[in-house]
C-alpha cells in the first residue's frame, strides 16, 4: 500500500495523520516527507526521509521499488510537488490512495475541494482519493455534513472522491500531549502500565505528580488510539 497525504491547503494536520494515523499501522511503509519547511510533528519523526517537490523524479523511482510508503507532502511544496507529477505520465498510478485531511474551516474545505478537482484531472479514480475529516466538532455540537457542508454538497454534486462519515478524527488534546512526550498516541496508550507501575515505586511528591499527569494522557490516549484504528479500517476499506 502506497500512500500519499496531501491538501493544497496548509495547517489541516496531515503530518499527525502520517505520525499517529497511519506509521503505526502500516509499520514496514516507508516515509517520506515532501517539505522545505519541517513541521513539529515530521521533526519528531525520524523515520521519515526528508525531499523537495522538485526531486519528484527520485521520489517516483523509489516508490516503484517498495511496497509500501506514506508520502506526507508539505503545504510548501504542493504546488511543485503537483507541478512535477504531471511530468511523468501516469505517475500518480504509483499511489493506492490519496489521503485529504481537511478541517472544518471555509478555506481549508475550498483548497480541498481544489484538491480534489486536480487530482481528478489528473485521472485519479473516485476511489482512490479519500477525505478525512480532521479535528471534527463532536456530533453533540454540530453534525458532519453541517461543519463540513462543502465537502458534502461537492460529493453530492459529482462525488470524484470517497466520503466516508467514519473517516473522522474529533479534536483531542492528546495529540498535542503526545507531541509534547515525542512519541506517537498508540506508543502513549500503550505506555499506562508502565508508568501505574512507576508511581508504584516513585518516593517524592514531584515525582508521583509528573506519573500522575502522565497516567492521565495515556489514559486518554488509549480511547484515541482506538478511534485511530476504527478510522484506519474505514480509511482502508
Amino acid at each position: 500500500m502506497k500512500i500519499a497525504v496531501i491538501n493544497f491547503s496548509g495547517n489541516v494536520g496531515k503530518s499527525t495523520v502520517v505520525r499517529h494515523l497511519l506509521a503505526p499501522r502500516m509499520p514496514d511503509a516507508e516515509i517520506f516527507a515532501i517539505e522545505s519547511i519541517n513541521s513539529d510533528e515530521m521533526e519528531n519523526n525520524a523515520q521519515a526521509k526528508r525531499m523537495r517537490g522538485e526531486e519528484f523524479g527520485k521520489l517516483y523511482a523509489r516508490l516503484l521499488t517498495v511496497d509500501s510508503a506514506i508520502v506526507d507532502v508539505g503545504a510548501s511544496n504542493v504546488e511543485e510537488f503537483d507541478l512535477r507529477m504531471d511530468e511523468y505520465d501516469g505517475s500518480y498510478d504509483v499511489f493506492d490512495l490519496f489521503v485529504l485531511p481537511t478541517l472544518a474551516d471555509a478555506k481549508q474545505q475550498k483548497d480541498t475541494r481544489a484538491t480534489i478537482e486536480a487530482l481528478s484531472l489528473k485521472g485519479v479514480e473516485p476511489g482512490k482519493i479519500r477525505v478525512l475529516f480532521n479535528k471534527a466538532p463532536k456530533p453533540s455540537q454540530e453534525p458532519l455534513s453541517q461543519a463540513y457542508s462543502q465537502i458534502f454538497h461537492t460529493h453530492e454534486r459529482d462525488q470524484l472522491f470517497v466520503l466516508d462519515p467514519e473517516v473522522v478524527l474529533y479534536q483531542s488534546g492528546v495529540f498535542s500531549a503526545a507531541a509534547e512526550a515525542g512519541v506517537t498516541v498508540h506508543e502513549l496508550a500503550g505506555s499506562r502500565d508502565h508508568y501505574k507501575a512507576l508511581l508504584g515505586e516513585a518516593t517524592t511528591d514531584s515525582e508521583k505528580e509528573r506519573l500522575g499527569f502522565l497516567i492521565a494522557n495515556a489514559s486518554m490516549a488509549v480511547g484515541v488510539d482506538k478511534q485511530l484504528e476504527s478510522v484506519f479500517r474505514a480509511l482502508m476499506g
